[in-house]
């Protein structure tokens, strides 16, 4: 998966671009814009914040007097995550409910499935954070996409780890079985065979699997330098990362903010938010990893976060810029 983004920033552009639809049919006394995505299941978090910021965007435009006079009307579509449930919901809003456009999934294989819908209705799609490289190259002129593809994110990857561990070459995957993974997985070995990486073992598993034991007992005796973790939703959650920490024993702490109370404290808005501190238990630095984010065409390099570790250890002040991260809304319960 993704991942989402930081929707308070996407979705008015996503919005703008229904309401450029819209122009074209004004004869309506409403414009009704479909949204769908996981707003039950594992991933409901991700839908339930894609709700959110379209209430509040729609709202505010809205208020401002629509759009050419008209009312934007959104209405609203579960699919749970699940292709098959996601044809069902793309086939009703296309139909019984009349869209003019739709804006979803949040995952690949969702997507993917309502994208055919799509073609067959002639409505246009909008992908929300679907990754899979193929949702916009099937040749469906319907269907575009607001995140990166999965090929980018994978390169960006593969660079960073050449970058800053250039002696790690032998590389193993474990990656969910679907559009979103395996994407993950072609993107990373077309990146990163040129550079001399070895992809030394590959291993898979169903969405919704929660024993990896097998997979992660293979992964420890291939060798590798490098593990990539192309998961998402219920498969990393705190329980099952407990669960591979007591099996393997990993010698790092892993610690879960399960009331979001610390989140909440230091003023945390978007994620990836790194926090600092040194040898006193104080807090020296606060911010994003580098001034990379999808779509800004810089590079990954961990800048920040190095820069303020480096200080911490050689006991110097910490750094005076500290910039907030840029990535995915926080999901607050």
């Amino acid at each position: 998966m993704s991942a989402t983004m930081n929707g308070r920033r996407i979705l008015p552009a996503l919005l703008a671009s229904a309401m450029l639809l819209a122009a074209e049919n004004v004869a309506r006394a409403d414009i009704k814009i479909g949204v769908f995505g996981p707003m039950t299941g594992d991933a409901a978090g991700y839908g339930q914040s894609l709700r959110e910021v379209v209430d509040l965007v729609v709202k505010e435009k809205n208020a401002a007097g629509g759009v050419l006079g008209q009312k934007l009307v959104p209405i609203y579509g579960d699919d749970a995550g699940k292709p098959e449930q996601a044809v069902s919901v793309a086939k009703r809003l296309t139909s019984s409910d009349e869209v003019l456009v739709m804006l979803g999934s949040i995952s690949s294989p969702a997507s993917f499935a309502a994208s055919q819908v799509a073609a067959q209705a002639e409505t246009t799609q909008i992908v929300i954070s679907g990754t899979a490289q193929r949702i916009t190259t099937q040749g469906i002129p319907w269907v575009f996409r607001s995140a990166l593809p999965d090929t980018k994110f994978a390169a960006d990857l593969v660079d960073f780890i050449h970058e800053k561990f250039p002696d790690k070459k032998k590389v193993a995957f474990i990656y969910v079985n679907d559009d979103f993974g395996k994407g993950g997985v072609d993107g990373f070995k077309h990146r990163a065979e040129p550079l001399g990486f070895k992809v030394v073992t590959e291993e898979k598993y169903t969405r919704g699997d929660l024993d990896f034991t097998s997979q992660l007992s293979r992964i420890k005796a291939s060798g590798a330098d490098i593990v990539v973790d192309w998961s998402r939703y219920a498969e990393d959650s705190p329980q099952k990362m407990q669960a591979d920490i007591d099996a393997f024993g990993y010698p790092f702490p892993y610690v879960v903010d399960e009331s979001q109370a610390v989140a909440k404290a230091y003023g945390a808005v978007c994620t990836p938010e790194f926090y600092l501190f040194d040898g006193g238990r104080k807090l020296s630095y606060h911010g994003r990893f580098d001034e990379s984010s999808p779509g800004n065409g810089k590079p990954v390099t961990g800048a920040d976060l190095s820069a303020a570790v480096e200080a911490a250890l050689a006991g110097e002040p910490h750094p005076r810029e500290q910039n907030p991260a840029m990535g995915c809304s926080i999901k607050w319960r």
